[in-house]
């Protein structure tokens, strides 16, 4: 009858083990399913704020407008549904057109600023002329469909003016990490083509200089009522 008593014991054990195992690992699979809803949850909060914050960013321009249109000091700094905003409003010729015939001279300390150094910013400058040119003959250090080719892209420049900021990461060595650091400063508008604002927007941090949160370039059209365009409108980087 011992080992019989025994036998019952160590099974009696191991269904013990197993019952205890089934437990730990049901216990483990709610803890998962917790954390992951409380990372859903995050998730949509994080999503509805920064809806919020863009709601609130296209009120600062539509106040920041409503003065100019009114010819009216824009107010620094403004609220929007419980949310503080902080104002710029500047002129497009403030920023570098890199479309413009003299925008190398003002990109070149622009690229050393940000730690490109003097040949690698020769070459930069030397690719983006070859991108708006209308020919097909490379520069020194410049770059035309042939290059692109070479380097295995399906695309070559545009040979043409550019038309949106976000095609310099496109040209051939470009550091995409430069991108987000220039793009304060850059516009491809021309200031000669009619009066653009640029407005500034910082959601829930007016009063902190330099820190802006969404760019719109406007163009203000004084025929009559003066009306205004939206041309362009981007993040900016923090």
């Amino acid at each position: 009858m011992k080992p019989a008593k025994h036998k019952l014991a160590r099974q009696q054990g191991f269904a013990l083990v197993v019952v205890l195992a089934g437990l730990a690992l049901l216990a483990g699979a709610l803890a998962l399913l917790a954390q992951r809803g409380v990372a859903e949850s995050h998730g949509t909060a994080n999503l509805l704020l920064r809806a919020r914050q863009i709601q609130a960013a296209d009120a600062g321009l539509a106040i920041a407008l409503q003065a100019v249109l009114r010819e009216t000091s824009v107010p620094a700094e403004a609220t929007f549904d419980d949310m503080r905003l902080g104002l710029r409003v500047g002129d497009v010729a403030q920023l570098v057109d890199v479309n413009a015939p003299a925008a190398a001279e003002k990109l070149l300390p622009l690229l050393r600023q940000n730690g490109v150094d003097a040949a690698a910013a020769q070459t930069l400058l030397a690719v983006l002329a070859d991108w708006i040119d209308a020919d097909d003959r490379a520069r020194p250090q410049g770059a035309e469909a042939a290059a692109y080719r070479a380097a295995g892209l399906g695309y070559g420049p545009r040979n043409g003016p550019l038309e949106s900021l976000a095609e310099l990461p496109l040209l051939l060595g470009f550091p995409t990490e430069l991108y987000p650091r220039l793009l304060p400063y850059l516009t491809v508008y021309n200031a000669a083509a009619g009066a653009v604002l640029v407005v500034d927007v910082a959601v829930g941090a007016p009063g902190e200089a330099g820190i802006f949160l969404r760019r719109s370039l406007v163009a203000l059209q004084p025929t009559g009522r003066r009306n205004w365009q939206l041309l362009a409108q981007y993040d900016l980087p923090e």
